[in-house]
């Protein structure tokens, strides 16, 4: 077989070319999506360990201070354990604590029991971003509005900064009335 010099404006091998980095990009997001996920429900589960030995043993808040710096400590390279972040992983979790369950194989199991589909809604919250994450459940309500949010972010590709322009957007289009009655914009 001979050899042929590939010429660079060949159109054939161009479009081979293209679809090579579209593969290329696509596994880098499917890449991402999986570690952040991961990462999503490693701080679920840090916190719940941490929630439980705070229960038992009536430590108070303080030990999450010592926590940080000690994992910090023994976990120079790695990011996500500084107090601040320690806190809002505490917040995330008791957030949504009381409406489910991850169990020990990560799945998720609703508090009451034939709700599978509130388990379903729920696996949203693990597949956005930490940052985007932070923004919701510092920003929503309840937990409805948490996942609508979640739900749109997903939906519409949200960038953080859009996020939180359209909570502050919503927030402003909301009357006083609207806040004593109910917000009913929710219906993911």
């Amino acid at each position: 077989m001979k050899d042929y010099p590939i010429n660079a404006i060949d159109s054939e091998y161009i479009e081979w070319l293209k679809a090579i980095k579209q593969q290329i990009r696509s596994t880098k997001i499917r890449m991402i999506k999986t570690a952040n996920t991961e990462l999503i429900h490693f701080y679920w589960r840090l916190v719940q360990m941490i929630s439980q030995k705070l229960k038992e043993q009536n430590w108070g808040d303080k030990v999450i201070n010592k926590l940080s710096v000690d994992l910090r400590n023994e976990f120079p390279d790695m990011q996500g354990f500084s107090r601040q972040n320690l806190y809002y992983s505490k917040n995330f979790y008791e957030f949504y604590a009381g409406q489910m369950h991850i169990s020990p194989n990560s799945s998720i199991v609703p508090q009451v029991e034939g709700q599978l589909q509130i388990a379903d809604n729920y696996k949203i919250i693990f597949d956005i971003p930490w940052g985007h994450q932070k923004v919701i459940i510092s920003k929503a309500q309840n937990i409805e509005e948490a996942l609508f949010y979640a739900h749109q972010t997903l939906s519409n590709s949200w960038s953080r900064s859009i996020l939180e322009n359209q909570f502050k957007q919503h927030s402003t289009n909301i009357t006083d009335k609207d806040k004593q009655t109910s917000r009913r914009p929710y219906q993911p």
